[in-house]
């Protein structure tokens, strides 16, 4: 790795992983029977949820790496706020204010689902779109034209945001690694709480149940700050991910739901810290991930993941499996045609949102920028891009 190198574009490679298996969960139909686009269906849209996952384990990569190597600069807290702010603010609040405040004016909520979701929409505005999930052990953020549930994560996103920081500031490498550990710890045991005691959605939304993913993208980014760099750690990482892949395909074809909503998910973050130390140490792995195609995903994500699962509704309307097969005559060419459409739109808006809206705000990111001769800045060649 080259020393004057501030962007690894294999995380963005990584990104874009993320967000397909995000889009293929949420628009591929489960399949039926034995046929082999039935088999390949069912086990696409089972383990494409998996995409968030790996999202939480970037996050806390990547926000690690940046307020460590930030440590000791001028206006530390400021600093990251506001690119922060720029970054995911005009987005999100862009798109509660046109789904609550302008869409309305036009097309009156007054259905149940609409009066279920504006009931709710307070916790939307405060990021905190998981916590009504966990208490109705339900998805209430939808109605019949438009889907926020999946606003939870980026619920649980922000507050890790609002927190790590002060942490960060706070411990020396060395503590902060064993903060990781014992976070990924408690996680694991909040989460098996919660799932037997509480309920499954709660277990799977809530912030503290799902520290464990974003502890272990931090560990790894304050342990490639130590001797020997990430670079010394691909060897291990290699067998590490081998060996809990096949452990994950084990667990998921034996379909235990316990299993799936607590320990697996631990060692789904396990797995993608591993591949990710692959992505940027590893030669091949790292020109795999350098892939055009997975970085363009992964420039575009953020808005991609904003827009898909909103959009719904309207692709379910329009576009669904069904109606294309009945045009086309053809399950197979319906299915295909459905999730073209609807990822082709989804990653369009994006484009568009990202290039007539979200960069003019990122261009004040100039006012907030760190001095590298007041930081460890040496340690920022490890990090990409924030998303």
């Amino acid at each position: 790795m080259q020393e004057n190198q501030k962007h690894i574009p294999s995380l963005d490679g990584l990104r874009g992983l993320a967000i397909i298996l995000v889009l293929l969960f949420h628009f591929t139909p489960e399949g039926g029977g034995h046929t082999l686009i039935g088999v390949l269906t069912r086990w696409v849209s089972r383990l494409g949820w998996c995409g968030v996952d790996l999202f939480f384990v970037l996050s806390g990569f990547l926000i690690t790496g940046i307020l460590f190597d930030a440590k000791g600069s001028a206006h530390f807290f400021r600093n990251f706020y506001m690119r922060r702010v720029l970054r995911i603010f005009p987005l999100y609040y862009g798109v509660l204010l046109v789904v609550f405040v302008v869409i309305p004016l036009f097309h009156p909520m007054t259905s149940p689902q609409d009066r279920r979701l504006v009931q709710n929409q307070h916790w939307l505005w405060l990021y905190g779109a998981n916590i009504p999930q966990a208490i109705a052990n339900d998805w209430p953020l939808e109605s019949t034209w438009v889907k926020l549930n999946h606003f939870w994560s980026l619920a649980v996103e922000e507050h890790f945001y609002l927190v790590w920081p002060a942490i960060v500031f706070a411990f020396s490498r060395k503590t902060l690694m064993r903060i990781c550990v014992a976070c990924i710890v408690v996680a694991l045991g909040l989460r098996c709480a919660a799932y037997f005691w509480w309920n499954d959605t709660a277990a799977y939304v809530l912030t503290p149940c799902r520290m464990d993913e974003l502890a272990m993208g931090a560990l790894i980014a304050l342990a490639a700050r130590g001797a020997g760099g990430i670079e010394s750690m691909v060897r291990g990482a290699r067998w590490i991910s081998a060996i809990l892949f096949l452990s994950l395909m084990l667990i998921w074809y034996q379909d235990m739901e316990d299993v799936n909503y607590t320990v697996s998910l631990t060692i789904l973050a396990a797995f993608f810290g591993a591949l990710l130390v692959v992505a940027v140490g590893g030669r091949i792995a790292s020109l795999v991930f350098r892939n055009a195609a997975l970085r363009l995903f992964g420039k575009y994500s953020y808005g991609i993941y904003v827009f898909h699962w909103l959009l719904a509704p309207t692709f379910e309307k329009y576009a669904s499996p069904a109606k294309m097969g009945a045009m086309s005559g053809s399950n197979f060419v319906g299915v295909a045609l459905s999730m073209v459409i609807a990822i082709g739109i989804s990653v369009l808006v994006a484009f568009l949102s990202w290039h007539l809206y979200e960069k003019h705000f990122l261009k004040l990111k100039r006012f907030f920028e760190y001095k590298k001769e007041d930081a460890n800045w040496p340690s920022a060649q490890l990090v990409g891009a924030a998303p």
